[in-house]
């Protein structure tokens, strides 16, 4: 998917582009379509989608977030065609179709202001809420899920109630997230940062069938702040990041566990509340 965009000053660097060079980053350009979501925005800016954001199909998006992101096909299929469903306007879709309030997008928003009344809601990163949501870091290193469970409930108490599924798609939104960056970074986990815990049952059959654990199969438990500003705020993927593992529904639906049982322990005051409101 290496379609080039138009450039005002002359003809994109990635036009007719194969190989690695297909999926160099090149910004939004005028008269681009992009979305309020960093993880899409990111596929058109390296070209897994069409670099203008526009003429995009489920199946086009399945074939980007396993190609870009290594995301399983169940959970592909299930993002893509879930989206094309909400959006119930045919089978093609251009990223600010993904912008229109209370569809696929919804209020309280870790990283762009609400709709505010809006038919849609903006589409470029708000800088004081990424820093309230940084701020929300332990120890200024890692986002864990509890970090982030910190800022859900933050930013849900000041919009107006979300609904039972678009609640689910905010927790969705970061549970892909967690899993898609947090592979191992020998530097954080030579200082300290642990690692995710094997479940009992991976540890018995890596045992059984001979494996040693390393870690080096494992993602950090969290996601480094460095790397996800990185890619927030460039919707570009982070330099130090390669998959390293397949992000699969399942593990998504375990995270998203993880998450709602962190902000239910925020609100009963079990996990203290750190960061300022705005």
């Amino acid at each position: 998917m290496s379609k080039a965009h138009t450039h005002a000053s002359g003809t994109c660097p990635y036009a007719d582009a194969s190989g690695a060079d297909a999926h160099g980053w090149c910004p939004a350009q005028a008269g681009d379509s992009r979305s309020p979501c960093p993880a899409v925005n990111t596929l058109a800016n390296h070209g897994y989608l069409p670099r203008d954001g526009k003429g995009i199909t489920a199946d086009m998006a399945v074939a980007a977030l396993m190609a870009c992101y290594h995301i399983s096909k169940p959970l592909a299929w299930a993002l893509a065609h879930g989206t094309v469903s909400r959006l119930g306007q045919g089978k093609t879709f251009e990223l600010h179709d993904l912008a229109a309030h209370n569809v696929v997008e919804h209020d309280a928003s870790l990283c762009h202001a609400d709709a505010n009344g809006a038919k849609y809601a903006p589409t470029h990163v708000d800088a004081e809420l990424l820093k309230d949501f940084f701020a929300a870091s332990t120890d200024g290193r890692m986002m864990t899920p509890e970090d982030i469970a910190r800022v859900r409930v933050r930013r849900e108490a000041l919009a107006p109630p979300l609904q039972l599924v678009q609640g689910e798609v905010a927790r969705g939104e970061m549970s892909v997230v967690l899993n898609m960056f947090n592979n191992p970074d020998p530097t954080l986990h030579a200082s300290g940062v642990p690692l995710q815990p094997r479940s009992a049952a991976v540890a018995f059959l890596l045992r059984l069938f001979g494996y040693h654990d390393t870690g080096a199969s494992r993602g950090l438990n969290g996601v480094p702040v460095g790397r996800l500003r990185y890619w927030f705020e460039n919707e570009r993927l982070p330099p130090d990041w390669q998959p390293y593992h397949t992000t699969t529904l399942l593990q998504t639906v375990a995270t998203m566990g993880q998450l709602r049982a962190a902000m239910a322990k925020v609100r009963h005051g079990e996990i203290g509340m750190k960061g300022k409101i705005e």
